[in-house]
């Protein structure tokens, strides 16, 4: 008899911590209207994607002209004709390093943009994998630019179009601060286990 009734209390107490535990692991997932400045990193990720399949695949291609039949090559060229005259001068290791970019870089970009829209937390351990990649890159790219013999002649003009890089990088790094950057611990009888 009492070996049945301590059977039963410490039945009844595994059931307890059992139910403690399911229940710190229920998350609710939170939309993308609740993650209203996620939408700006989308926004980012588009324009890096933008960036990788339609400037750096042709940068790789061929050198930049001012005649390019496509529009925002020969802004490009402009571009670079007045502020970056290294990237217009494409060396090999710049185009082979704008080449990695284009095709290496950009499956993320798309992958991010689909995470965050729709709060796959999976993406985290590559995202940190990924930034640890870009920082390594934009780190290389203008340690080189400065180290040339042909440097940036403007610096403001110069990191302009890097800016937005380096902010996607913190607001990233800030965002995968926590294992669930997409959810929440669920509260009350309706959570939904995520």
């Amino acid at each position: 008899g009492r070996f049945n009734c301590w059977r039963k209390k410490g039945s009844a107490s595994w059931a307890r911590t059992a139910a403690v535990w399911v229940a710190t692991m229920e998350r609710t997932k939170l939309s993308i209207l609740q993650r209203p400045t996620d939408l700006l990193l989308v926004a980012l990720q588009c324009y890096f994607t933008y960036s990788c399949l339609f400037i750096e695949t042709n940068y790789c291609a061929e050198p930049l002209r001012a005649d390019h039949e496509v529009p925002i090559m020969k802004l490009t060229y402009e571009y670079s004709l007045e502020n970056n005259p290294l990237f217009l001068s494409r060396p090999d290791w710049l185009r082979m390093a704008t080449c990695f970019s284009a095709y290496g870089f950009s499956p993320f970009y798309i992958a991010s943009i689909v995470c965050f829209l729709f709060g796959i937390e999976g993406i985290r351990g590559p995202g940190l994998i990924f930034i640890g990649a870009k920082i390594y890159a934009i780190a290389t790219y203008w340690v080189m630019e400065f180290s040339s013999h042909l440097p940036p002649p403007n610096l403001a003009n110069f990191v302009a179009p890097e800016g937005p890089y380096i902010f996607a990088i913190l607001y990233m790094l800030f965002r995968f601060r926590t294992a669930h950057p997409f959810s929440k611990k669920a509260t009350g009888a309706h959570a939904k286990t995520t």
